[in-house]
């Protein structure tokens, strides 16, 4: 009887000693977890203020300056230096916003953040690079398929629509006019979406239910 007294006594202690080793290892992931969204969200700001910005102030010229897609960035086959260079832009930054749609659309990011502090970014620099963007899109996708490159951009662009539709209107109808070119306004005015529904693929429009940003 002792020794089945010793041997239960041990598997409890086991078990005890097993639940503690659990508990500390959920909080240490908990916390690392915590740590892995605060770089996350760190590497949001160094993108837009660090890595994207001389190319983001670039894109802006363009539309301040009125620049017909079509200049910036060539018709198929003229591949000159400077043009190469503009595509090079248009794509690392439109890249950079895409992997912050990404990381939301994988949870590493909540959406709530990105509305909240940086959705005038993300909202303005679409607005901007739009033509630009559809331009270079339609010229390696087929037009009237929705979009495969940069879906993600798309996303996060309506979600920061959508917030400050509800919050502030007149924030969109004023950067329209500050940073939109003149097709830009004239869409704008005519009432056309800054991301037509037709734009948008399966996955994304899925995501965008779920998280009640359209209908």
């Amino acid at each position: 009887m002792e020794i089945f007294g010793v041997v239960e006594l041990f598997f409890i202690a086991l078990g005890s000693i097993a639940t503690a080793i659990l508990a500390i290892t959920v909080r240490q992931l908990g916390i690392s977890l915590k740590t892995l969204r605060f770089q996350a969200m760190n590497n949001v700001y160094d993108n837009i203020n660090k890595d994207i910005k001389k190319d983001l102030d670039t894109i802006f010229s363009w539309a301040e300056k009125d620049k017909e897609p079509e200049c910036i960035l060539g018709k198929t086959g003229r591949e000159s230096k400077r043009i190469q260079n503009n595509r090079d832009i248009l794509r690392f930054v439109s890249i950079a916003f895409n992997k912050i749609g990404y990381s939301v659309f994988k949870d590493f990011i909540s959406i709530d953040y990105i509305q909240e502090e940086i959705g005038g970014h993300v909202l303005k620099s679409f607005i901007v690079i739009k033509p630009y963007l559809k331009y270079e899109r339609e010229r390696i996708e087929n037009k009237n398929q929705p979009w495969n490159m940069r879906r993600y951009y798309l996303m996060i662009v309506i979600a920061c629509e959508n917030y400050f539709k509800q919050r502030n209107p007149s924030y969109i109808e004023n950067a329209y006019k500050k940073f939109g070119s003149r097709l830009m306004k004239e869409e704008f005015n005519s009432g056309i979406p800054l991301v037509p529904v037709e734009w948008l693929s399966n996955d994304i429009t899925k995501w965008l239910r779920k998280n009640n940003f359209v209908k």
